[in-house]
């Protein structure tokens, strides 16, 4: 539920305020028979999985996208995909060398999606204009989803949380940059935990505001 979806029978049915992807940074074991139960039926409702690659190599998930750093792919090209793996996602942040992403329009298909992470210490708007307009330039034609992780120091209420993602992440979202977005944070400095059902509320309100969902 805390995803989005509706239960049917204890079934999970996806409806528009249902999230389209999930990341996990870490994937359940093989022998975790009951969480890798519930990531199949969402897989089973279209929710996809996206996960690094490494996760994937460890405990290889069925249909599951491995996600690569674009330094690692313009360094030693895409590595073998997983065992189970359908494709690849690749991770951006925004303030790598111009000539890195001349390596991903090479990637072709092979590659379906782009997840864009720019650094703490960095301009958030500044740096993802700069990673959209390298890929206008070098003809990358791909899904971006902005995810926009927040330092928990920096985050004190939900209040805050709106505010910084609305103005970092939904700037870009009305001028047509993106085509998604994931928020993230830890504990804050409070100790508070923004559970998943928040976070989750917050970017679907961020893609209504940006006329994005309906």
């Amino acid at each position: 539920r805390q995803l989005g979806a509706k239960l049917v029978v204890g079934m999970p049915f996806k409806d528009v305020a249902t999230v389209d992807s999930i990341y996990l940074p870490q994937v359940p074991a093989t022998s975790d028979s009951a969480s890798r139960r519930v990531l199949k039926r969402l897989q089973e409702v279209s929710v996809g999985v996206v996960a690094p690659i490494a996760e994937l190599n460890l405990n290889p998930l069925p249909n599951a996208i491995a996600l690569v750093t674009l330094e690692d792919l313009a360094n030693q090209g895409l590595p073998p995909l997983p065992s189970m793996a359908v494709r690849y996602a690749v991770k951006l942040t925004g303030i790598e060398p111009a000539e890195m992403y001349t390596k991903l329009s090479a990637a072709g298909n092979k590659v379906v999606m782009a997840l864009l992470e720019v650094p703490a210490h960095v301009s958030r708007v500044h740096a993802s204009r700069r990673a959209f307009q390298l890929l206008h330039n070098n003809q990358v034609n791909l899904p971006v989803i902005h995810s926009l992780a927040f330092p928990k120091q920096k985050m004190t209420d939900k209040d805050q949380l709106i505010l910084r993602s609305g103005s970092e992440g939904g700037a870009l979202l009305v001028d047509g940059l993106g085509d998604g977005v994931m928020i993230s944070i830890s504990d804050n400095s409070n100790g508070e935990v923004f559970d998943l059902e928040t976070l989750r509320v917050t970017s679907f309100n961020l893609l209504q505001g940006s006329r994005m969902r309906s």
